[in-house]
């Protein structure tokens, strides 16, 4: 535990894509400080599959809805109480590095419809200060 936040799940999570009628994968891991949870969702890159990036509003939705919630108290919103960050392990010309973002999406109840999610790029220290726990 770190700074009262723990690590409570570190998994790989498909999501169909099905207009092209395959699955996607992300690790996800979630963080608990008090009554809200931090995501960091990272591409895995096994194969080429779709990217979480393209369909982080279905990604955001199963992850808060499979893992998130049942671990939050009864009444807890993704709008409230649930922060993404999204990690590229490398950068958009496919160079060695890593990008970060917050990620903001508009939640309606328990979803996040498709409708224009926000990347704020933010640096390793700010994700670190923000997810309130150091990741890989």
């Amino acid at each position: 535990m770190e700074n009262g936040t723990e690590m409570i799940l570190d998994t790989v999570h498909e999501f169909d894509v099905l207009h092209v009628r395959t699955k996607g994968r992300c690790r996800v891991r979630l963080y608990r400080a008090g009554i809200e949870v931090r995501a960091v969702l990272t591409p895995v890159r096994d194969i080429p599959r779709p990217s979480p990036v393209n369909h982080v509003e279905q990604v955001a939705t199963e992850v808060w809805q499979r893992y998130a919630r049942p671990r939050l108290p009864e009444g807890s919103r993704p709008d409230a109480h649930f922060l993404i960050v999204e990690q590229m392990p490398i950068d958009e010309w496919g160079d060695p590095g890593e990008t970060l973002s917050l990620v903001t999406l508009a939640w309606e109840g328990d979803r996040a419809p498709c409708q224009s999610p926000r990347w704020q790029p933010i640096s390793r220290p700010e994700a670190v200060a923000r997810v309130g726990h150091d990741f890989d």
